[in-house]
């Protein structure tokens, strides 16, 4: 996995380093990219879109990930969590709303999550638009 080699661990003990990048393996599981090679995904309302410009992601855990796992994928993988991010928007936009329990059935909780983590990114600036770019396209 080429991600992997994104972090280039100095020093420290062998099993410390198997800890690390076990661990930073994990971090790249999910969620997955479920695109079609056409960019067709299965959106939540049980009908098929296609991506255009992104590739489609599923398979969340939002529980504190964006407190720790979406920082670290925007510093390394920025195009991604881009996508991520527009998926994430998607997610909603087709269904999310009726699909998701009773905790969280705002938007807000969504593009909150979105604009956690890309607000991290090294340019920083870009971020804002980006999110309201998309939700204004959704």
């Amino acid at each position: 996995m080429g991600q992997l080699s994104a972090i280039d661990v100095k020093g420290g003990k062998k099993d410390d380093k198997v800890i690390f990048y076990t661990s930073l393996y994990r971090a790249y599981l999910s969620p997955a990219d479920v695109s079609s090679p056409d960019g067709a995904y299965l959106g939540t309302d049980g009908k098929v879109y296609i991506s255009e410009d992104f590739r489609y992601y599923s398979n969340w855990s939002l529980w504190d990930t964006f407190r720790t796992k979406f920082p670290l994928l925007v510093l390394t993988e920025p195009a991604r969590m881009r996508d991520m991010a527009t998926s994430l928007i998607h997610l909603y936009a087709t269904g999310k709303k009726d699909w998701s329990t009773g905790f969280r059935i705002h938007p807000d909780s969504a593009h909150r999550t979105c604009c956690d983590s890309l607000c991290w990114m090294p340019t920083g600036k870009e971020s804002q638009p980006l999110i309201s770019a998309k939700v204004m396209q959704v």
